[in-house]
């Protein structure tokens, strides 16, 4: 209440719905860790990432504690144990939980020395008190050394900090395509091959997408250097034959994508079961779970349009934001905006009847009460005779 100004303290029900929202928010990949997960080494005269994590995890810092005692070291949750210490062991005015340091080097770029103007970086601990890391590691309570080699070891903790995986591995988001000449470059192939091997640590999943005779094509990675098309009656295929498969005009792009979203990215894109090569075959919707090969062309009106929530743009949004959709035939429509209780904000259409193809409606940010809502995140429901489709959108001042 004191820290935000708030007139009172948040009910029990608003903190539940926002730690439901934000607990499965994930950061993105540190850009200064290898591609499999490792750590950059250096010189004795260079900082080295590599020297600081072996301090880090090994060499006791706070009496009989190291630092990976409390800012566990674990891809999987990474930076802190989750425990609350005392204040008197932090020489400060209250317990703080042990922080997670999976965003240290998105804060660098803060100084504090007289007449600098800051563009970028946050400081360090909770005040921002200290503008670096290495300034930051002098505190009293933590053991170096002394001499020169006490600040080498700062440094090399300094660039490990700044390297510090965030939970999402290197591999997430990486992507090597293969265009003919470069389909068996040494190189590219032993970087496939470390893709695949953060695969089988269950790092991330792969996917590639390609074209054959012209048709946008996809595979999910198997494993085993196996492959499985986005077509049924096609088999597995090995990871040179799917390499082999790049030329020109016919690239394939293999991507590195978070664990659990290989499938839907890859070959089934809207999870209805059939993959997304034998919906395309049948000019059915691969993106619309209600468009199956069991019911294309299926209509009163032959439409060649698909029932579906587009787009919300722009989002977020200032002033007003397009809910945009497509219907399949003309058809009863319902579109209503919830907060993240799930309580109604406003009804923008109930049982409205539109025509086929393409549509809009507007949403100007207030509430069925004509009263402008409030910053933050709702959400925009869809519902049509062929089913119901929900997206988020941001709300800013």
């Amino acid at each position: 209440v004191s820290l935000m100004g708030r007139a009172a303290v948040l009910p029990d029900s608003e903190m539940a719905a926002f730690s439901d929202f934000v607990m499965p928010l994930n950061y993105p990949p540190n850009p200064a860790e290898y591609l499999d997960r490792s750590q950059p080494d250096a010189p004795p005269d260079v900082p080295s990432s590599q020297r600081g994590q072996n301090f880090f995890i090994n060499t006791p810092v706070d009496g009989p504690l190291r630092c990976n005692d409390c800012h566990t070291e674990n891809n999987f949750a990474p930076g802190t144990n989750r425990v609350m210490v005392p204040a008197a062991a932090l020489l400060e005015s209250q317990d703080m939980k042990v922080p997670h340091l999976r965003n240290e080097y998105r804060k660098t770029g803060f100084r504090d020395s007289a007449g600098v103007s800051n563009k970028r970086g946050f400081g360090f601990t909770h005040d921002g008190a200290n503008d670096n890391l290495f300034t930051f590691l002098h505190f009293s309570r933590f053991n170096f050394g002394s001499g020169p080699a006490a600040d080498d070891k700062r440094r090399d903790m300094e660039a490990f900090l700044n390297s510090f995986d965030t939970g999402t591995a290197p591999a997430v988001g990486y992507q090597i395509t293969f265009d003919g000449p470069n389909d068996t470059n040494p190189t590219a192939v032993a970087r496939m091959d470390t893709l695949e091997g953060q695969a089988a640590l269950n790092y991330c999943d792969l996917i590639a997408k390609g074209r054959i005779g012209g048709q946008a094509r996809g595979w999910e990675y198997a494993g085993g250097g196996m492959w499985t098309p986005d077509k049924a009656a096609e088999s597995q295929i090995t990871s040179a034959t799917l390499r082999a498969l790049g030329g020109l005009g016919a690239e394939v792009t293999v991507s590195g994508v978070p664990k659990g979203s290989g499938h839907r990215m890859g070959i089934d894109r809207d999870r209805d079961g059939y993959l997304d090569g034998d919906e395309l075959a049948v000019q059915s919707d691969p993106g619309n779970p209600a468009a199956t090969p069991l019911n294309v062309g299926v209509g009163d009106d032959h439409s060649t349009f698909h029932f579906g929530l587009r787009a919300v743009r722009p989002n977020p949004f200032h002033d007003a934001a397009d809910v945009q959709f497509t219907l399949g035939r003309r058809s009863r429509v319902s579109l209503t905006v919830y907060d993240v209780l799930g309580r109604e904000v406003r009804s923008m259409a109930r049982g409205l009847w539109l025509e086929a193809g393409p549509q809009s409606l507007r949403w100007d940010g207030r509430g069925d009460s004509g009263v402008n809502v409030s910053a933050g995140v709702y959400f925009v429901k869809l519902e049509t005779e062929a089913g119901h489709w929900t997206r988020p959108l941001v709300r800013i001042r």
